[in-house]
């Protein structure tokens, strides 16, 4: 995405250079700085917290608990 918002850099009009500048550092800020620093040290932070589901938020998801799963999954699931 770099190069290709880079390449619109050598464009002949002015406004394609800019928004292909300012988007070519947008991308490479969000790509260096954001994903590689912040993200995986919010990540250490939160702990198990970061993957479990917000107590309001357990009655939406769309995947079943092993209770209610049927009998005939419940039988593929298990490893005996």
């Amino acid at each position: 995405m770099i190069l290709v918002f880079g390449s619109f850099i050598l464009g002949g009009e002015r406004i394609i250079e800019m928004f292909g500048l300012g988007l070519a550092s947008a991308v490479l800020l969000d790509a260096l700085i954001v994903r590689s620093i912040i993200v995986p040290g919010l990540m250490l932070i939160l702990g198990k917290a970061n993957w479990t589901l917000p107590k309001r938020l357990i009655g939406c998801s769309r995947t079943s608990t092993s209770k209610a799963a049927s009998p005939t999954i419940r039988s593929r699931l298990s490893l005996t």
